[in-house]
């Protein structure tokens, strides 16, 4: 069995500034959602889902499946 961590890029606001382009680039981070152990990654996305069914694959900001070694 291999460990997974469900991760997601979110945007945060940032104050109106020169350093962050007068609010045109948000900061952006990387927010781990859920760590499971699964025997493939298709089984991690699914008991993801079983965990939190608001997480989503598809889309722009789609949550994604990274393997921990």
């Amino acid at each position: 069995m291999n460990t997974y961590q469900i991760v997601e890029e979110r945007y945060e606001p940032t104050p109106n500034t020169a350093e962050y382009g007068y609010g045109d680039y948000a900061k952006r981070k990387v927010v781990v959602l859920a760590e499971v152990e699964a025997e493939s990654e298709k089984e991690a996305k699914k008991l993801a889902k079983q965990i939190d069914k608001s997480i989503r694959f598809s889309g722009i900001n789609g949550a994604w499946v990274r393997e921990i070694f």
